[in-house]
């Protein structure tokens, strides 16, 4: 059974989808096709016949209600209660031992709790028996889900669901440390492997003559394919984990899985060339990219500290006028300084934001974002894609998500050492849908150097 959050997850996708479509066909002053009509009427239902909204908002409720009694059970048999009241009883308080609060400023996680029942949750996977049975015992008493992914109870050989708040904790850091998924349309996959929807065509205008017959046209729809990869990590935790260790290690390892899954996914988003061992088979903006995508920079600018401003206007002027687009501009912080930083202070003067310290580096009106994985060679490099990127990810790119982070625990990999194996483990896919062809430009526009 799908839990409640899975449910919604399920649901807010299909409505995404479909409001999309109502969306569009109001913009247009239209009515809704007859395949549009069906699908939508399938999914919201009628008066008379519940559609498959309905149907999911029931299973959710359920589980809602199920997850609810589940913890108030718990609570009620074995979790410590606080008299709040005078002649009654209040609900369960999480308490935190005084030793387990020795740990510095939390990078990860929003509270001192939430790391806490998170550094349980792994104690519960990885610590020997008396301790793992008091952590489990912990988890039980405050509704720390620690259910195998696979199957019930200890089995390092499956993937154990990781509590709310750590999942909550790496899903910020990713798109906190991560540029792609920060700009891209992030799309939860339903499957494996999934369609996300993509509008490819819209109506057109004619000049009918009188009393003649207009030409139909209708708004087209096209699907672009995600197929979800696994990507995983590995690192090693001292088998004595103790009580005042655990917020800061659950805090360490969540900020580092976090740290490395956002790093892999701007590698995949920007520089992915479809190799499955190095890129998970995903294919990149420096790839996807067509040449009629690509501004070419003048003659004998090789290098970032050679570039002028005519090459990056000419960026601006290549990207197409979409509909609604937020172009901004993608760079390697250092061929930032070299060349954008370069030119900006050659143009003299001061402003507030110079004076002041600016907030968001900006250039010709647009945002810049600092890509790590980007192009950084700061001497000539001649014929070479992708020193810079300008437009709107979120209509070009699509990061599809499946599921979760699951993490799982083996005590087996480093026992001569006594530690234990830890794997983060998730599921994406990078879809780069419109970098423009031979012919047209597309939604993301690059700059490559000249041949001298």
């Amino acid at each position: 059974m799908k839990t409640a959050k899975e449910l919604r997850q399920d649901i807010e996708a299909k409505a995404t989808e479909f409001d999309a479509i109502m969306a569009v066909a109001k913009e247009e002053d239209r009515e809704l096709t007859p395949e549009e009509n069906a699908a939508i009427t399938a999914f919201y239902g009628t008066d008379d016949a519940p559609g498959e909204l309905g149907k999911l908002e029931a299973q959710a409720a359920t589980a809602k209600r199920i997850e609810a009694k589940r913890k108030e059970l718990a609570a009620t048999r074995m979790a410590p209660m606080i008299d709040d009241a005078p002649g009654g009883f209040g609900e369960p308080k999480m308490t935190i031992p005084a030793k387990a609060k020795r740990h510095g400023s939390l990078k990860a996680f929003k509270n001192a709790e939430d790391a806490y029942a998170s550094g349980q949750f792994l104690r519960a996977l990885v610590c020997k028996d008396e301790e793992r049975a008091e952590a489990r015992e912990w988890c039980g008493n405050h509704g720390v889900d620690i259910r195998a992914v696979m199957t019930e109870g200890v089995n390092t050989a499956g993937g154990f669901l990781v509590p709310e708040p750590m999942e909550m904790a790496i899903i910020v850091l990713q798109e906190q440390f991560g540029v792609f998924r920060q700009k891209a349309l992030v799309y939860p996959m339903s499957s494996d492997t999934d369609r996300a929807p993509k509008l490819t065509g819209g109506l057109t205008v004619y000049f009918p003559a009188e009393a003649a017959a207009i030409t139909a046209s209708d708004v087209t729809l096209a699907g672009e394919t995600l197929q979800a990869s696994p990507m995983a990590t590995l690192t090693r935790i001292s088998k004595q984990l103790s009580e005042d260790s655990i917020v800061a290690i659950a805090d360490l390892l969540a900020q580092q899985i976090a740290r490395a899954f956002a790093n892999t996914e701007d590698e995949q988003g920007f520089n992915g060339t479809g190799t499955a061992a190095t890129y998970g088979g995903a294919v990149g903006i420096i790839t996807a990219m067509g040449s009629a995508s690509k501004a070419t920079a003048a003659t004998g600018n090789t290098a970032f500290s050679t570039l002028d401003d005519v090459d990056f206007l000419d960026m601006i002027g290549l990207l197409p006028s979409y509909p609604g687009i937020m172009p901004e501009w993608y760079i390697h912080k250092a061929g930032w300084a070299a060349s954008m930083a370069r030119l900006a202070a050659a143009g003299g003067g001061n402003t507030v934001q110079s004076l002041e310290g600016e907030l968001r580096p900006m250039f010709h009106g647009y945002p810049v974002n600092f890509v790590n994985v980007m192009n950084s060679t700061l001497t000539a490099q001649t014929s070479t894609d992708g020193l810079c990127y300008f437009g709107d990810l979120s209509q070009g790119a699509i990061l599809g998500t499946r599921n979760g982070v699951s993490i799982d625990a083996d005590a087996s990999v480093y026992f001569a050492t006594n530690e234990i194996a830890i794997r983060g483990w998730q599921r994406t896919a990078v879809n780069i849908h419109d970098a423009g062809d031979g012919t047209n430009a597309g939604a993301i526009v690059g700059l490559t150097t000249p041949s001298s």
